[in-house]
C-alpha cells in the first residue's frame, strides 16, 4: 500500500493514517468553532467589541470547509 509525502523526504504516510487525521482535525475544528461561538455570543452580550473574535471565527469556519472537503474527498477515494 502505497502512502504519500507532502514533502520530498518526508515520512510517508498510510492512506488510512491519513484519513483517522483529517478525521481528527474535522472534529478538533468544529470544537474550536463551537468555543469561538460562544466567546463572540458572550461578547456581543456584554456589549463588547467581538470584532477579532468574530474574523477568528470566519476563519476557524474556512479551515473547517477545507477539512471537511479534503475528508470528503479521501472517503470517496479521490486521494
Amino acid at each position: 500500500m502505497k502512502g504519500f509525502a507532502a514533502v520530498p523526504g518526508e515520512a510517508r504516510v498510510k492512506p488510512e493514517e491519513r484519513l483517522e487525521m483529517t478525521r481528527r482535525q474535522v472534529a478538533e475544528t468544529e470544537a474550536a468553532v463551537e468555543r469561538q461561538v460562544a466567546i463572540v455570543e458572550e461578547l456581543q452580550k456584554r456589549g463588547e467589541n467581538a470584532e477579532g473574535a468574530i474574523k477568528l471565527l470566519a476563519l476557524l469556519r474556512s479551515t473547517l470547509t477545507s477539512y471537511r472537503a479534503a475528508l470528503a474527498e479521501i472517503e470517496s477515494g479521490n486521494s
